[in-house]
């Protein structure tokens, strides 16, 4: 079994002041987590420091026991661990391919992330359908 991601006594400066002190965090394979608080609690310095995009001031960051502290983004991204920023549509006029091309993906990756998207979607569309229609037998559809 993988180690998954851990840090250990995290310590995060921003602006010449400590904002994140002695944060441990275990995140198993496969699991996509959430991170929760109020505003300025450090949730943002957590998550852009693990994957590479703010200097760890002190501390350890690693994937299945590989250290990834100082690595740039790109390299943390090809181990698995990506950060998702809600809401601020940095590249909302970019298409999804280019979204991804500027997130570090290359022509084959992006092909396949959109492939099975879209297979998902439409997986998920014909089950749901699939559903309605027996949840309602007597229903007769039409053009």
């Amino acid at each position: 079994m993988s180690a998954g991601l851990k840090i250990r006594g995290l310590v995060v400066a921003r602006g010449g002041k400590e904002v994140i002190r002695g944060v441990d965090l275990d995140i198993p394979p496969g699991q996509i987590t959430a991170l929760l608080g109020a505003n300025g609690a450090g949730k943002s310095s957590i998550v852009l420091a693990t994957v590479g995009a703010l200097p760890v001031t002190s501390g350890e960051v690693t994937v299945d026991g590989t250290s990834i502290r100082g690595m740039r983004p790109e390299y943390v991204r090809r181990l698995g661990v990506a950060a998702v920023p809600e809401g601020h549509h940095v590249l909302s006029d970019l298409t999804v391919a280019d979204n991804l091309k500027a997130a570090g993906y290359d022509e084959g990756q992006i092909a396949e992330i959109i492939a099975h998207t879209a297979l998902n979607i439409f997986t998920n569309y014909f089950n749901n359908t699939a559903k309605v229609i027996v949840d309602f037998p007597q229903v007769e559809l039409t053009h």
